[in-house]
């Protein structure tokens, strides 16, 4: 959760700080975005005792750098900007190929670059171009699924847009077909522990047809069994009235095709 990573590495920027001015280091400059540093400075023995002083402070802390990411550069342009944005920088998507073969693509990017924020930008791309407004059924439509199926089981962070793309695909499928595919997805994720936020998301484009569909997920039950409790507060001196995380009104709107105008809800999360 950014809100609590930010307050413990906010705490480690001060303890960072107050370790290079009790060793009199002055000339260099940290940008920190999340987890994420970049030391800056023009001595190259200084930036070792800078590292130096990072990792032995996010030690009292309990974290630890990633070794194989952390490297001392004299390029500051290239080695300040992350590998999968450079190399996407000459990504583009080819009209004259077909919509399988561009998909194969984003999912060879994703191998190289998995959860990465290009990933996710590339495939809210070609939804929102290619995908979305289709009218007609693509002749390689399961072939397509299943490239989506195996970017997602690489790429945790993509469930959301990869669904918003099967929603479209599923809608060209018959009605047992897409319950087909939706089942043989659970089970292939199946060996995956903690798919809950998969299963949300599944749920999403199933409910307008079959609203009752069974998940594993407790939160997905919650919504046609609402004597479910998701959490135990007994231990609080009030009630919590659960009923009031299902908004009838706003399911009532959903569609059974995610718009990409709902996507940007999680984009800009």
């Amino acid at each position: 959760m950014d809100f609590i990573a930010e307050i413990v590495l906010g705490y480690g920027d001060t303890l960072i700080s107050n370790r290079l001015e009790e060793e009199n280091i002055n000339n260099y400059k940290i940008l920190r975005y999340r987890d994420d540093y970049r030391v800056f400075s023009n001595n190259r023995d200084e930036l070792n005792e800078i590292l130096k002083i990072i990792l032995e402070e996010l030690a009292t802390l309990n974290m630890r750098l990633n070794t194989q990411k952390t490297l001392i550069s004299d390029d500051v342009i290239s080695n300040s900007i992350k590998r999968d944005k450079l190399e996407s920088i000459d990504f583009k998507y080819d009209d004259d190929i077909s919509l399988q073969k561009n998909l194969l693509q984003i999912r060879n990017f994703s191998l190289q670059f998995p959860n990465s924020g290009r990933v996710i930008t590339l495939l809210n791309n070609i939804y929102k171009n290619e995908i979305e407004n289709k009218e007609n059924k693509p002749f390689d439509n399961r072939a397509i699924i299943s490239i989506i199926i195996d970017i997602m089981y690489n790429n945790t962070k993509s469930y959301y847009v990869c669904v918003a793309i099967l929603s479209k695909l599923l809608s060209f499928e018959k009605k047992k077909d897409r319950e087909s595919i939706i089942s043989l997805i659970e089970n292939k994720f199946s060996k995956i522990p903690n798919t809950d936020y998969l299963s949300i998301w599944l749920q999403r484009i199933t409910i307008t047809y079959k609203p009752k569909r069974n998940y594993n997920s407790i939160i997905c039950k919650k919504l046609y069994k609402s004597n479910i409790k998701l959490w135990n507060s007994d231990w609080l001196n009030f009630d919590i009235d659960e009923s009031l995380i299902v908004n009838e009104k706003e399911l009532k709107k959903t569609t059974q095709i995610v718009p990409s105008e709902e996507l940007k809800i999680f984009d800009e999360y």
